[in-house]
Formats: structure tokens, C-alpha cells, sequence
């Protein structure tokens, strides 16, 4: 098998690790919000078999999974984002808001959320400011925030967070107003399907990777217990 290019981005060991330094104020306060279940999502290292073997059987052309030896075709959809990160599916329109606000914000950033040397937002970066700070402000909602939607969410590198993102975050109460479960499920759709677009796979997608893995998983549990419950013949 061959090596794929890239690496994978999503870092769901990273968020785990930064949510157990939060402080209590600091844990409240994203409480508080509709991403509240992201304070208990169990840490999962990236299994990089499983996730090429759901990355290889996507179909881009149906969004479907090709699982012929397990139950046929099966579909991610936002029932199963709910079900796995508990995020509602009702909300603003993420992709709207950066249709809209995405290129304009990304220059006005505010400098304390920006590299002094790149002049990026660097994931590691926020993540010292938080722990560092251990306010629980409206900048350290955006800084949390962005860092989930950097590691979890829809990461698009394992060091940044694209400029863009800052309108997702910049009105503090919208954030409580957002589906993050269609723009999560849409930026991981979206992924598959650009690096599905030629006959071989050739480097890891980017977006939610971790859905991928658990999905499956879900998939041979219900497989098992398909097989128990077949009546005895």
C-alpha cells in the first residue's frame, strides 16, 4: 500500500489535552454554548488504516460508503454527526457566514489572535494563550473555539487555522447560533470528494477524519449485532 502525501490534520488527542487544562471558568463558559458535548469527547488517536479504508471505498459521485461485506451502501449524515458529537443540526449557516464575511475578516484579525512571525493563526499559539491567561473572556471563546474548528471540527492543517475561520467566532453570540454540525459534515464531504477526484488516492483528505473512524466502527458493532440477533435455524 502506498504511502499516502501530507499528513493527517484532525487531532482529537490535542483538543482532549487542552480541554483537561481548562480551568472551571474557562470550562463554564464553552458550556454555555451549543458546543458543550466537545468538553466530553473521549480522546481517539487516528487509525490510519481504518480511516484509508473509508476514505477509499467514498464514492464521490452518491456520498456514500461502499461497504458491500457489511450492509451495503452507507451514508454520514448529520443524524450520525449528532449522534456521535452530540452537535444539533439547526442553526446559521456556517458557509454563509464565510461566504459572506470570510475574506473581509481575514484582514482585520485582531493582532493578539496572530503569529508575531508568521502573521497566522497558529493552533499551538492559542492553545498557550488559554492555558496561560485562564480567563474566560469573549476572546478566550474565540481562541477555544477556533482551536476546535482547527483540530476537530474542519482542521485544514495540523498548525494553523485558516484567517477565514475568525468570522465564525468574531460576533461572540452567533457561535451559540451556528449549525457546527452541517459545516462540520460539509467540510469532511467536501474533502473526500476532492481527493477522490482521480483514479488513485493520493493524499489525505482534510475535516473531520475522527468521524470517519468511529463511523466505521459503529458500522461492526451493528454488523455483530445483526449476526446475534438472526434467529437460530
Amino acid at each position: 500500500m502506498d504511502e499516502l502525501n501530507g499528513e493527517i490534520v484532525c487531532a482529537v488527542e490535542k483538543w482532549c489535552k487542552l480541554i483537561a487544562g481548562l480551568s472551571s471558568g474557562q470550562r463554564a463558559a464553552l458550556a454555555e454554548t451549543p458546543l458543550r458535548s466537545m468538553l466530553q469527547i473521549p480522546s481517539l488517536k487516528m487509525r490510519t488504516l481504518l480511516i484509508r479504508y473509508m476514505v477509499e471505498i467514498f464514492d464521490p459521485s452518491k456520498g456514500r460508503f461502499i461497504v458491500q461485506d457489511l450492509v451495503g451502501e452507507v451514508s454520514l449524515g448529520a443524524v450520525d454527526v449528532e449522534c456521535i458529537l452530540a452537535l444539533e443540526n439547526h442553526g446559521l449557516s456556517a458557509e454563509g457566514i464565510l461566504g459572506e464575511e470570510g475574506e473581509d475578516v481575514k484582514d482585520r484579525v485582531p493582532p493578539q489572535f496572530l503569529s508575531k512571525t508568521t502573521g497566522n493563526i497558529v493552533i499551538d499559539d492559542l492553545i498557550v494563550d488559554i492555558t496561560k491567561n485562564k480567563s474566560a473572556d469573549d476572546d478566550f471563546l474565540r481562541r477555544v473555539v477556533l482551536v476546535l474548528l482547527g483540530t476537530v471540527l474542519a482542521p485544514m492543517s495540523s498548525k494553523t487555522v485558516p484567517k477565514q475561520y475568525y468570522a465564525l467566532v468574531d460576533d461572540v453570540k452567533r457561535i451559540s447560533k451556528i449549525n457546527w454540525n452541517a459545516f462540520t459534515l460539509r467540510v469532511l464531504l467536501d474533502c473526500l470528494r476532492n481527493v477522490r477526484k482521480g483514479k488513485h488516492l493520493r493524499q489525505w483528505p482534510r475535516g473531520n477524519l475522527a468521524l470517519l473512524q468511529v463511523h466505521l466502527s459503529d458500522l461492526y458493532h451493528c454488523k455483530k449485532n445483526m449476526i446475534a440477533n438472526l434467529p437460530a435455524v
